[in-house]
């Protein structure tokens, strides 16, 4: 399905699903932007069930790239490849899990690309 863009999917938020991938250590702003591609890439690659969005944003010092879902299982695709794990529910999304985006995560996700 689309991508759609960040602003439009929030209104979408209650009934979407997020997988939140905190990018440690702190990365320079082309790096995000070549994180969040690789994200893109890897959440198309499963051919997606519904519409879905990424946003690089800053709840805290430390940088988020957020990926949200109409589909369930398009979330728990994303949520299984990367090892997320469930975050509290007290942002207003159906489910919310993250997983740490290091060096090491960044690479085996390229590398399931390559596959």
């Amino acid at each position: 399905m689309a991508q759609l863009p960040w602003v439009d999917f929030l209104q979408l938020q209650s009934k979407a699903h997020l997988v939140a991938a905190i990018v440690l250590p702190t990365r320079s702003s082309s790096h995000l932007l070549k994180l969040r591609r690789l994200l893109v890439t890897v959440i198309e690659e499963g051919r997606p069930a519904s519409d879905f969005a990424t946003a690089i944003v800053r709840p805290t010092e430390v940088a988020q790239i957020q990926c949200a879902f109409l589909d369930k299982g398009d979330a728990d695709r994303l949520a299984r490849l990367a090892n997320a794990r469930p975050q509290p529910q007290d942002l207003g999304w159906a489910s919310h899990r993250a997983f740490t985006f290091d060096a090491g995560m960044e690479l085996a996700l390229a590398g399931k690309l390559a596959t």
